[in-house]
């Protein structure tokens, strides 16, 4: 922007501290210069570069990493203007904000003083259809910047030599449960996000797999495509390759798949130091376990309460069977415990003592 476009610096300078205040709103960045066109710009470039040789036989890896979408949501030009607030469903668990005033980890945590908006909290319809609706004008964004790359590297003929991946870090709480933005949550629009995969020979165009698998699973799988003597991967990785699945969707090579969290509370210690050691503790240490039909989340500093929902026959995760169903708590808390067991290193290591 300092070079094309200087006369918008003062605008972005200006934006700066309205980024932990405004929830959404159109951009004033034109859509030429916003970051999702200036990134997509520089992976062409790229492109054409290694199209025309300048880096000679090597093969490359391209990631393009697009901040959007994210909070405060922000889509310029059309894309502002594409989605109507008004348009835009809610989800059926949108109204489950006495519940989660009740719950024992969350409840403390919502609407957090100080937390700059950084964190999930309670929304109301306006806000919550306003925050759908920029979000998609966001991704529209993004599907057709991903669709100038994918072109590209058809243009380049490189199309039947290269690997695509497309996923993300996490979700967002999308008017879920009554709530917006992300944090430490149990439910799947958080934990759940996309992948797809486009393997040339391997994968079929339009085949959709309900096989789980977890980030960790990307890297032996990328590795093994690009041909990898296991001998030449990084040890102790805890992914699984699951080229098996690319080639046959029906397959399934996972029966769960653990998520960890652990960091620091730093929001509730600061404004409600009591409120830490009552709903949790003062750090952030949870455990998921997600299976084909059930979700579990474990709360560390919070003995005797969990969240257990059938993801089958309570899809919103309205549902808690934590006390309901002590049978299939105690499975599920029991496979937990063995997957953390299993995905811990071992030390020393066995060539070490040779």
């Amino acid at each position: 922007v300092a070079q094309k476009a200087p006369d918008l610096l003062p605008v972005i300078k200006e934006l700066g501290p309205k980024i932990l205040t405004d929830m959404y709103r159109k951009s004033p960045i034109p859509e030429e210069f916003y970051p999702t066109s200036y990134i997509t710009d520089r992976s062409v470039d790229f492109l054409e570069r290694y199209g025309k040789g300048d880096y000679g036989e090597k093969p490359f890896l391209l990631k393009v990493s697009y901040p959007d979408p994210h909070h405060p949501c922000t889509p310029p030009g059309k894309y502002a203007d594409m989605y109507k607030a008004e348009d835009m469903a809610l989800p059926a668990s949108f109204n489950d904000g006495e519940n989660l005033r009740k719950h024992p980890f969350i409840g403390p945590r919502l609407n957090l003083p100080g937390s700059g908006n950084m964190l999930f909290h309670e929304s109301n319809e306006e806000e919550a259809r306003n925050f759908i609706s920029h979000t998609y004008g966001m991704l529209t964004m993004i599907d057709d910047s991903v669709g100038q790359i994918l072109s590209t590297v058809e243009d380049l003929g490189l199309e039947d030599d290269t690997i695509i991946v497309y996923t993300s870090d996490h979700g967002d709480m999308m008017g879920d449960h009554g709530m917006i933005l992300k944090g430490w949550l149990p439910y799947k629009g958080i934990l759940n996000v996309p992948l797809i995969f486009k393997v040339p020979g391997v994968t079929k165009a339009g085949s959709v797999s309900d096989s789980l698998v977890s980030a960790v699973d990307l890297a032996p799988t990328i590795l093994s495509q690009c041909r990898i003597d296991e001998e030449a991967q990084p040890p102790d990785m805890q992914g699984l390759d699951f080229t098996p699945v690319l080639k046959d969707p029906g397959l399934s090579l996972r029966d769960s798949c653990l998520i960890e969290i652990d960091e620091t509370d730093r929001g509730l210690n600061k404004v409600m130091p009591q409120a830490a050691l009552t709903a949790g503790g003062p750090d952030l240490r949870l455990k998921y376990l997600i299976t084909d039909r059930y979700s579990l989340t474990v709360y560390n500093g919070l003995p005797g309460y969990g969240d257990l929902f059938d993801l089958q026959e309570d899809p919103d995760q309205l549902n808690n069977l934590w006390d309901s169903n002590p049978d299939l708590r105690h499975e599920l808390v029991e496979k937990l415990l063995f997957e953390v067991i299993n995905h811990q290193s071992i030390y020393p290591k066995k060539d070490a003592m040779a």
